[in-house]
């Protein structure tokens, strides 16, 4: 009987000690900390936070449907994934993300940078600058970079366009719809601009949208100059003249001469 005792005793014994090295054997190291220039060699972290991003906007986007307006952001994103160059790569139904304000789009980046900071640390990768870049369905750029962990954006002007009243936004959507529609010159946009049986914008307002319009103000006077030329048989001194006139055109010399050398001879 005290060998059967011994016996059984010896097996505990052992079924302890063994179970002891089992539980220290599988214990599982934290993964290293690396930096997310490091990530495109961590081939696994990396699909595990791309899976950790689609889970996270499924679960934001069921979420905002239940009605909760914290996570409305996510009603606009369909995708976001990780690229190598430090870029978060975010794709949008277009016609609803584009009717956002901009102050709204800003809104949409900071809750995205959010979720990506989050599902990083859960995967240990440190980060100080995350750019996200917003992408259409059928993958073209919509907006660049954007650096949300300083809250500026990558390119300057957008930056000031993004934050600018809703007045100024305005001034310059005209502004730019009159440079690539009816080639005005600088002077011809801001003149009609501030007028009261123009636009009637403040004069601040039409100095930012002149400031930010995106144009090419030689190639607009070779276009008004072209017009003068095909659709109103003008001479190219009459053409001269009213592409410089302040009670035409309003393009400067330089302008003028530049578009006059470009004309069919």
């Amino acid at each position: 009987m005290k060998l059967n005792k011994v016996t059984i005793f010896s097996s505990i014994a052992l079924l302890s000690v063994g179970l002891a090295g089992c539980s220290s054997s599988t214990t599982t190291p934290k993964p290293k900390n690396i930096s997310y220039s490091q990530l495109s060699n961590y081939k696994s972290r990396k699909k595990a936070i791309n899976k950790g991003l689609a889970r996270k906007l499924k679960k934001d986007q069921k979420k905002a449907k239940n009605g909760n307006d914290d996570y409305n952001y996510s009603l606009y994103v369909y995708k976001i994934q990780t690229w190598e160059d430090q870029t978060i790569a975010v794709n949008v139904a277009k016609d609803n993300y584009m009717d956002l304000s901009n102050k709204e789009k800003i809104a949409v980046g900071q809750s995205i940078d959010t979720l990506v900071k989050k599902t990083f640390k859960e995967n240990y990768v440190k980060t100080k600058n995350i750019f996200i870049t917003i992408y259409d369905e059928d993958g073209n750029t919509l907006i660049p970079a954007f650096n949300y962990v300083t809250l500026k954006f990558k390119n300057k002007k957008v930056q000031e366009e993004a934050n600018a009243p809703v007045e100024y936004q305005n001034a310059l959507a005209k502004a730019q719809s009159y440079s690539d529609n009816m080639y005005m010159s600088k002077k011809g946009i801001y003149d009609q601009l501030v007028s009261k049986s123009g636009e009637g914008f403040s004069a601040k307002a039409a100095d930012y949208a002149i400031k930010h319009v995106e144009a090419n103000w030689n190639k607009n006077a070779l276009e008004k100059a072209k017009s003068y030329q095909e659709n109103q048989n003008m001479s190219i001194n009459n053409i001269k003249d009213q592409l410089t006139s302040p009670y035409g055109e309003q393009f400067t010399k330089k302008q003028a001469e530049y578009a006059i050398s470009h004309l069919s001879k």
